[in-house]
């Protein structure tokens, strides 16, 4: 290894007590020689003036830490040249290992390149020159590499750049029957078996038959007994082994991030700077994804996703400062592309069918903002921060091409989302010290989340499932003549939130060593969505306010401890069980079929959910809406309201995170510091939450913690621990 600073120099506490054994090593041939010539020796002589074996090393060591003591502090030197430091090596991995290398590029087997420097320079120290340069890398040899550099003028202006990688080995043993690795369509070798053995059901698939082991014995249970395979099952099995094994290859699942960035700042004078940067990142790889397979008989493989994806970030602030304060304008932006717009796979139960998942979209990001803070007092401050942003997404559809006859795809009303959530946010926080013994603070927060989306009607099978049936709403508002009855019919949902919430502290110091702390938060979340026929949230308003103090004290020397009580209280204007039904418009939509009411009028006339009357079979046969919307009195029928899925909301059943809610929460906790050597820590919580309006689901919740913890400090160097 070469290395332009002396990285490794001996400490000069080793010379010492080298020197002084072997200053050891030849006193007795010293003494020797002296009593050779005949001078007279004396012991208390020899007791006053020098020193035995012991001490010798400990002056030598002494010495040194005195002399290291000052070498630590920088000297002029060190301060006024700059540092130039290269180091280039070679060093060998012993083995491969994923695992070992997942973030520090050390994942293969063999040598590589050590590259590290360190260059600073610019004007003299002693100069008007007040420009500086750096430049500075790591690990150049290997995929984790790092690059930075920067040149400016102190007080005045500064440019940067920089570059690095990344590379995360996930796995080296991930093994796949897929073809394509690499590309977002993966598919099977032309002679690829489905895994399937005969048994109760010659259908089913059975991935065991791919284990070299499997009927060697009893493989399957036939009515509650196992059953050894037959001669022509263990034909089958070994068929399946040979045409399928041999596919599985070795792939290695990994992602590379390389990011570049760089950055300007310019001071125009003390009061005001402007800065901005720029970063591209890109990545790329495979990850293991777990998905459908088979999407009629849904079995699980996992895939090697493919990932290319790049990022692209911007900041500008224009920032001010003045005697009672400061400003700062900016902006910042996000552009994000995944140039992988979905992944295909072919089914490994039937290779004739495939499954297509579209990935994440491609997006941006825009916000505007504006920051201050201001001294009104000497004891009192203020800081303000608001923001505006707009988030857009409008990758086409997959499938959105248009058809011979100039239409777009089935199910489809436009080419793309055209997705738009415009963003705006207040907080304002006050703080002021009222006078020697109290602190008081009040914040304020608003946070919209305002979403535009378009909202249209999206038709679709599940997957690999072929239209069946005519649907009640065939031709009814637009809709095509041919729909099926196992055909979706569902909306977007563009959900909208908006935040208020209001923060109220007091800090008080009662006594020394004792302090007393209350507060009050206040928050309510309203929740809408844009272009939606029914209220489309569980609960469209919930308020929550809280009360809470805590009580410190110090009061006796070297312990310490804390209790703290809150009661919070959310309510829920109007909980909505059907709020579901914003997915699905034809809920409000009449059916053909001799109703006479939509789905969703049944309900409200009857006080029912999707659920049904709960009422068993009916004594009677029911008539007319009845025995339409809730035949035998079961749930009610899917395509009445356009949906594969069912409605299975209960009555009085409140999802517990949107639920009235009273909750009381303690806390508390005691240190002490026995002496100097043993502390003893203790806590105990205890959180009760009643939903007081839930007939149905989570209706109360307690949980405590018990916290002990002892530490014992026998030495500097060896410390204890025990806790529970």
């Amino acid at each position: 290894m070469i290395n332009c600073a002396n990285r490794f120099a001996l400490r000069k506490s080793v010379v010492a007590v080298y020197g002084a054994l072997l200053t050891l090593a030849l006193m007795p041939q010293v003494h020797a020689a002296e009593g050779d010539t005949g001078k007279p020796s004396s012991s208390a002589g020899q007791e006053q003036g020098s020193l035995n074996y012991a001490e010798i090393v400990a002056q030598a060591v002494s010495e040194d830490k005195a002399s290291q003591a000052a070498s630590q502090e920088p000297s002029a030197q060190d301060l006024t040249r700059p540092i130039k430091q290269i180091e280039i090596g070679i060093g060998n991995v012993s083995n491969d290992s994923a695992k070992f290398g997942e973030y520090n590029g050390l994942d293969k087997k063999g040598p590589y390149a050590i590259g590290n420097f360190e260059l600073r320079g610019g004007g003299a120290y002693n100069s008007n020159d007040a420009t500086r340069w750096r430049l500075q890398g790591t690990d150049l040899g290997l995929e984790t590499r790092n690059l930075q550099g920067e040149y400016g003028e102190q007080g005045r202006f500064r440019l940067n750049f920089g570059y690095d990688e990344l590379l995360r080995n996930i796995t080296d043993t991930y093994q796949t029957p897929y073809l394509g690795a690499g590309s977002n369509n993966l598919t099977l070798p032309g002679n690829w078996i489905a895994p399937k053995v005969p048994q109760v059901n010659a259908n089913n698939v059975n991935f065991r038959s791919l284990d070299p082991f499997a009927g060697t014995g009893p493989t399957y249970n036939s009515a509650g007994v196992l059953t050894q395979p037959t001669a022509a099952q263990l034909a089958t099995l070994a068929n399946i082994r040979a045409a399928d094994l041999p596919a599985f290859q070795n792939v290695d699942l990994h992602t590379k991030r390389t990011k570049g960035d760089g950055g300007f700042s310019f001071s125009f004078s003390p009061q005001w700077d402007f800065q901005a940067s720029v970063r591209h990142e890109h990545k790329d790889g495979y990850k293991p994804m777990g998905v459908v397979s088979s999407q009629v008989s849904e079995f699980s493989a996992t895939i090697p996703d493919q990932v290319d994806q790049d990022t692209d970030q911007f900041n500008v602030s224009l920032n001010y400062k003045f005697d009672k304060g400061f400003m700062q304008a900016a902006y910042y932006g996000s552009l994000y592309r995944n140039n992988v717009q979905s992944m295909t796979w072919q089914d490994v139960n039937d290779p004739t069918k495939s499954a297509t998942l579209g990935t994440a979209p491609s997006n941006q990001f825009h916000q505007f903002s504006l920051l201050g803070g201001y001294n009104i007092t000497s004891a009192t401050k203020l800081v303000a921060n608001a923001s505006y942003a707009r988030s857009t997404q409008d990758q086409a559809f997959l499938g959105s091409a248009t058809a011979a006859n100039g239409q777009l795809a089935f199910g489809l009303p436009t080419t793309s989302l055209n997705g738009l959530v415009v963003s705006k946010a207040l907080n304002l926080k006050l703080t002021s010290k009222a006078t020697k013994d109290l602190n008081l603070t009040a914040g304020y927060k608003f946070d919209d989340r305002d979403n535009r989306t378009p909202v249209n009607i999206y038709l679709f099978q599940d997957a690999n499932e072929a239209k069946s049936g005519v649907s009640p709403f065939a031709g009814l508002n637009g809709l095509p003549a041919s729909l099926g009855s196992n055909t979706n019919i569902y909306n977007n949902r563009a959900y909208s939130k908006k935040t208020n919430q209001l923060n109220l502290q007091a800090d008080y110091a009662v006594a020394k060593g004792q302090s007393l702390q209350a507060g009050y938060d206040g928050q309510q979340i309203e929740r809408t969505c844009n272009g939606a026929w029914i209220d489309c949230a569980d609960a469209a308003t919930t308020k929550e306010n809280t009360l809470r103090a805590e009580w410190r004290a110090n009061v006796i020397e070297d312990v310490s401890g804390r209790i703290g009580y809150a009661y919070s209280r959310r309510t829920v204007s109007n909980y909505n069980e059907n709020a579901f039904l914003a997915l699905v418009p034809m809920a409000n939509v009449v059916p053909a079929g001799g109703a006479t009411v939509s789905a969703y009028t049944y309900m409200l006339l009857n006080g029912l959910t999707g659920f049904g009357p709960l009422a068993g079979l009916p004594s009677a046969a029911l008539t007319g809406n009845a025995a339409i919307f809730s035949p035998l009195n079961n749930i009610l029928p899917q395509a009445l309201y356009g949906s594969r899925n069912n409605i299975n909301e209960l009555p009085g059943m409140r999802r517990y995170f949107m639920a009235d809610r009273n909750r009381d929460k303690l806390r508390s906790s005691v240190n002490w510091q026995v002496n100097e050597k043993f502390s003893l820590e203790g806590g105990l919580d205890f959180n009760k939450d009643d939903y007081f309006n839930s007939t149905y689901g989570l209706q109360d919740a307690k949980s405590w913690v018990l916290n002990l913890d002892s530490t014992y400090a026998a030495t500097d160097d060896f410390v204890a621990n025990v806790f529970y």
